[in-house]
């Protein structure tokens, strides 16, 4: 029986520190991701075919970011709040080069 998911929102509270890797892998349902102030780092594969995923924050608190952390994320718009993309993020976070939008916050 194959069972549809109602598509949903993540939302990661300021205490928590780090995605861990795969931690969302082939996560279905998943439709926007909003993170909480107090993250530092999204490991590798965090995010890795989540293919309904459409927007995700990164706050400027995020200093790393693992290897194809949004792989296969077709429909997914990476809004950063940074001037740039931190030196300290893998090469390949961003392997399917998903549409990325700096924004900035006071």
């Amino acid at each position: 029986m194959n069972v549809e998911r109602k598509e949903f929102t993540l939302r990661i509270p300021d205490g928590v520190k780090a995605i861990e890797y795969g931690a969302f892998l082939m996560c279905k349902s998943l439709q926007e991701v909003v993170l909480g102030n107090g993250i530092k780092k999204i490991d590798g594969v965090a995010f890795d075919s989540c293919r309904k995923l459409k927007s995700i924050t990164i706050p400027k608190s995020v200093t790393q970011i693992g290897e194809n952390a949004f792989q296969y994320c077709g429909s997914l718009t990476i809004n950063i709040e940074a001037d740039s993309i931190p030196k300290t993020w893998d090469l390949d976070w961003n392997p399917d080069e998903r549409p990325v939008k700096f924004i900035n916050k006071p």
